[in-house]
This record gives structure tokens, C-alpha cells and sequence, in this order.
């Protein structure tokens, strides 16, 4: 089916030229039925054309024409041409279907008319129509490209996406052109826009929707009930059901300010919201958080499993979700993580063993990084405020301080994780010493 289109279509193109002020001109012949209003709209970048049509083909009345005669219209004006979309990212398993075959997806793979993606529990992927929209598409979300067109140079699309399950972002139509046309069809609902961003989630059990709005408007219909969306509103529709009306959207929570995380698995908290019945976090490797380590929904106010791959700087995100599955707006918080090289293993004394000598040794298995040195701290507060001891000293398995040490490796980027805190009780100083390694 899609073959015989495109060939349809380019056949079209190819009729005869006529001379006129454009270079090239499509022609059509007109069908019982046909109006210029008709043809406009199928064929034109929009109906709003039906005038310019009118004066070219110097036709008296725009409802009334006579079958099989021929409208001509510059190649400039068609919005029906075959459109494309191109992945400009990609992370983690993401999976195209194209005539029930299924093809590997990099960046730059080129999606078309009634091809489906597919992406898997880790998987995030960018798309960019030829008007330079954009469609970000989360992880365990399906979605079919039903119908795709575009303008003849480009910048205008006009295309229905049906999603089965899973959650997109779109960026759509960023220079307000008049013409451009794109709905998403849920199991639910179909949400129409002609320029705005918004988000749209569909649960993957029952095709429930819920659509949110981040600037312009959209509207959301049922059948012939429509309900209008604006700027930071969001609403939910129920398979078979009218759209809920509009709610506004949770505001973004503040995130507790972090500087540098020290350790691998680091732990993330912010202010609890009203109306908030859960929260959303992710974590990226980029500030458009894309490049998705973590993504999780979660009940409190804190996430203690957040696993850093490297060091380095990270975004993570966090916005509320009220009691109907509507998702708020995005506190961003900018991190770093230098928990590398790994901490030593401590081999002696043991965490809360008592020592009878001021001066005990410590031991610990040396990194396999023969570059890596060894930071060495002394506190008697598990703050570690103020310090006794701070000593960064060539690598070594051992230390003889004047009492226990925390310690830890590091690297050209500074001090990486260090061992969980422990506890000495030393009964030749009789105090409390605490160290980590």
C-alpha cells in the first residue's frame, strides 16, 4: 500500500510542465465531487491557497468544477509530499518496524509513512522532521507513523501518529507556520496541534491518556467532544470517555542543592508538593536528557539508587504527578560526580574493633591504578568538621597515623569514593575515632 502511494504521487509530479513564473507545476484532474476547496486542502500546504489556485486556473467558482478538466498549482504550494523524520538521538534499545520487518536504528535512520518504533525499557530516541520539530520518545513506548506528508521544501508537516503505549514529547511547529497539521491518536483520545510543546503519556494496560501542555494549546477530542488545553494545564482521558476537565499542572519542586557526589550510587532529594501523589526523577548525561541513566517513578521525596557510569556532569530532572497521572513541570538541577578511582578495601582493623595502641596500623588492598595516590583524613565527628589529619601520600597498603584515618583514591580529577564510614574505639586515647576507607 505504501509503494502504490509514493508511485501515485510522484506520477503526479511528473505530469507535463507548463511555462509559467515557477519552474515546475503539478497537476491534477478534477474528480465529480471535487471543489478547489477540496483540492486545497488534500493536496496544498492548506486550504487557505483555494484563492491563489482560484486566479491561477482562472476559475469563476471554487465550489463548482467540471470533472475531468485539469488544475494546475506550482510544486511550491503542494503539502503532500512524502515526509520523513531522522533520529538525531539515540540511547539504549530502540527498534523500527518498516513492512513487518524490523530494522536496527542509529542516528540518522530515516523514518517514514506507516513505519513503528519501538523502544525498549532503556531506550530514548530524538526525531527531527524537515521543519525542525522535534519528537522525543521515552522508554517502553510504541507509536505508528499513520500518515506523513510534508511541503515541498520542507517546512511545512503534516502527520498522524498513533501511540499504543509509552511517553513522547514534542517540540512541534517552532516558527508558527500556518498549514502545519499534527494529531496524535491514542487508544483514548486524539490530541490536535498546530504549534505548540506538550507531552502525552498512554498507560499500556487500559490506553488510558493523559495530555500536557507546555506552551500554546492543543485540544483533546472524543468523538465530537473536544476539550481545549492551554500553557501549563493538563487533562486525562479514559478509554471511552470524555477528556477530565483541565488541571494545572504541579509546579516544579526545588531539588536540595548538590555539589559534587562522591560515590557511584548517589542519592537525590527535593521539596514535597501539594496535590503530588508521586514524583517522576531522571537523570541524563546532557541537559536536553536524552542520554537517560535513570528513570524511575517514586513515592517520597528522595531516591537513594541513582547509579553514575563515570564521573562527570549530569542533569537530572524531577516533577510531580497528581492522582490522575498527569505530570507536572521539570526542576532541573545540574550535578557532578567524581567518585572515581574506586575506594581501597580495607583489610584491618575491622569497623567498631577496639585497638590499646595510640598508634594502630591500617591496612587496605592498593587500586589497580598504579597512577592513583592515597587521600588520608582523621576525624572524631562523622561530619568529618574539622579535620585532624588531611594527607594525600603516594599509593601504599598501609598507614601508621597518630589514630584512625579515612581513606581514600585519587585521581587527576581529585579525591574519588571513599569506603563507608567506620568507627574505632580506641582505648589507648579513650575517644571515638572514625574513619573511612
Amino acid at each position: 500500500m505504501k509503494i502504490n502511494f509514493k508511485l501515485a504521487l510522484v506520477s503526479m509530479i511528473l505530469l507535463p510542465l507548463c511555462s509559467t513564473v515557477y519552474a515546475q507545476q503539478w497537476q491534477y484532474q478534477v474528480k465529480p465531487g471535487d471543489t478547489l476547496w477540496s483540492i486545497a486542502d488534500e493536496y496544498l500546504i492548506s486550504d487557505t491557497y483555494v484563492h491563489q489556485l482560484q486566479q491561477f486556473n482562472a476559475v469563476k467558482d471554487p465550489l463548482r468544477l467540471q470533472s475531468g478538466t485539469t488544475i494546475s498549482a506550482p510544486v511550491e504550494w503542494l503539502g503532500n509530499l512524502p515526509g520523513t523524520a531522522t533520529v538525531i538521538s539515540i540511547t539504549g534499545a530502540v527498534e523500527a518496524v518498516r513492512d513487518s520487518q524490523p530494522l536496527q536504528v542509529d542516528v540518522g535512520f530515516v523514518l517514514e509513512a506507516e513505519d513503528k518504533l519501538i523502544t525498549a525499557e532503556n531506550g530514548v530516541t530524538i526525531l527531527e522532521f524537515s521543519d525542525q520539530s522535534t519528537l522525543s520518545i521515552y522508554s517502553n513506548t510504541e507509536l505508528t507513523f499513520n500518515t506523513f506528508k510534508q511541503s515541498y521544501n520542507g517546512d511545512i508537516v503534516k502527520a498522524r501518529i498513533g501511540i499504543k503505549s509509552g511517553r513522547i514529547n514534542i517540540n512541534t511547529n517552532p516558527e508558527n507556520k500556518p498549514g502545519h497539521r499534527l494529531e496524535i491518536e491514542s487508544p483514548a483520545a486524539i490530541t490536535a496541534v498546530r504549534g505548540t510543546e506538550f507531552r502525552i503519556g498512554v498507560n499500556k494496560d487500559n490506553g488510558d491518556t493523559v495530555t500536557e501542555v507546555l506552551s500554546g494549546d492543543v485540544s483533546v477530542s472524543v468523538n465530537k467532544n473536544v476539550v481545549a488545553v492551554q500553557r501549563h494545564y493538563g487533562t486525562k482521558t479514559e478509554t471511552g470517555k470524555t477528556p477530565i476537565n483541565p488541571v494545572r499542572l504541579i509546579p516544579a519542586p526545588e531539588i536540595s542543592f548538590i555539589d559534587t557526589i562522591e560515590s557511584k550510587v548517589g542519592k537525590l532529594s527535593w521539596s514535597e508538593l501539594e496535590r503530588a501523589q508521586s514524583y517522576r526523577v531522571r537523570v541524563a548525561g546532557d541537559e536536553k536528557l536524552t542520554d537517560i541513566v535513570y528513570d524511575k517513578v517514586v513515592f517520597s521525596t528522595e531516591v537513594s539508587d541513582v547509579f553514575f557510569p563515570d564521573d562527570g556532569s549530569y542533569f537530572t530532572s524531577v516533577r510531580a504527578i497528581d492522582s490522575n497521572d498527569i505530570e507536572g513541570l521539570d526542576a532541573v538541577a545540574k550535578i557532578s560526580v567524581n567518585a572515581r578511582p574506586d575506594p581501597p578495601l580495607i583489610l584491618g582493623p575491622k569497623d567498631g574493633t577496639s585497638s590499646f595502641n595510640s598508634n594502630p596500623v591500617f591496612s587496605w588492598a592498593t587500586s589497580t591504578d598504579v597512577s592513583a595516590r592515597m587521600h588520608y583524613q582523621l576525624a572524631n565527628n562523622e561530619q568529618f568538621d574539622p579535620l585532624l589529619i588531611d594527607k594525600i601520600f603516594s599509593q601504599t597498603n598501609s598507614f601508621t597515623p597518630e589514630t584512625s584515618p579515612l581513606v581514600a583514591d585519587t585521581d587527576a580529577d581529585g579525591v574519588g569514593d571513599a569506603d563507608e564510614v567506620q568507627r574505632l574505639i580506641d582505648s589507648a586515647l579513650d575517644s571515638d575515632t572514625l574513619f573511612n576507607g
